[in-house]
């Protein structure tokens, strides 16, 4: 589904699709379903691009809909600052840099799994997304807001 829907939104666009309708993940988990049900209406060639698109970003390549994917490995000692309380942090990453991120982590490996972070976005999005989060990881602190705003009063002393 993307960011707040872009990503589905795209895909409808693209293909030309005149229904789209995705059902919620955790919908299907609660209906004991592996599958999640897809819903798209139009001519047979918008939806056989739609179901090619689809299944594209399902494979990780989001091209098709003009968007990059990028993985970051992260530290484990970071994952927790980057999700931050009740995932606020991650939260607050998306709707700042407009790309969907996502902390994958397998933790039925413990400490031999590399967390890592899933970025999907329009390219100049993810880039700054990725100069965002290596500089959050970087800085002291656990407030995003530090780097994104950071205190006037600081600066003046300098």
């Amino acid at each position: 589904v993307g960011f707040k829907g872009l990503t589905i939104q795209k895909v409808k666009d693209t293909s030309g699709v005149s229904v789209l309708h995705i059902d919620d993940k955790e919908k299907a988990k609660a209906r004991s379903q592996n599958n999640i049900p897809v819903e798209m209406s139009g001519t047979e060639e918008q939806v056989t691009l739609c179901q090619k698109i689809l299944q594209d970003i399902c494979n990780g390549d989001q091209t098709s809909v003009g968007h990059l994917t990028t993985l970051i490995n992260i530290e484990l000692a970071a994952v927790g600052k980057i999700m931050g309380n009740k995932g606020s942090t991650v939260k607050q990453l998306s709707e700042e840099t407009v790309c969907y991120i996502e902390i994958q982590q397998d933790r039925s490996k413990g400490n031999s799994d590399t967390p890592r972070l899933f970025i999907a976005g329009m390219p100049h999005q993810v880039e700054y997304a990725v100069q965002l989060i290596n500089r959050f990881i970087a800085s002291p602190g656990s407030k995003l807001d530090f780097i994104l705003r950071p205190d006037p009063a600081s600066n003046s002393k300098a």
